[in-house]
């Protein structure tokens, strides 16, 4: 039981150490522990300033149930600049649904800028 509330405490630790960004997305640093929080609408992951879009394998790591990356997020699908700094953003949509002909109001970013 002790053992299963220190590692609770290290994954949710962890977990708060993702930065929140606007539009409902996470930031992670290289090699930190990633929780992916279901289908994402975009993702990038390379060196700061990079648009590296990884969109496609983090959605088939969350359709495999692989929803928290131990060692980084390059552990899962691999390092696109070895030796180089690089960060993991993760965009995530609301899941809504809409009537046809109902308004539709966005109150953020929508896809890639």
């Amino acid at each position: 039981f002790i053992v299963s509330l220190q590692k609770l405490f290290h994954v949710l630790k962890k977990q708060l150490q993702a930065k929140m960004m606007m539009g409902g997305a996470q930031q992670f640093q290289d090699g930190q522990f990633v929780q992916l929080n279901g289908p994402v609408s975009a993702a990038t992951y390379g060196p700061v300033g990079s648009t590296n879009n990884v969109t496609q394998q983090v959605n088939s790591l969350v359709q495999q149930g692989r929803n928290q990356i131990q060692g980084g997020i390059h552990t899962a699908i691999g390092d696109p600049a070895p030796g180089v700094p690089k960060v993991f953003k993760v965009w995530y949509s609301p899941s809504m649904t809409y009537q046809d002909g109902q308004a539709v109001q966005f109150n953020g970013p929508v896809g890639f800028a």
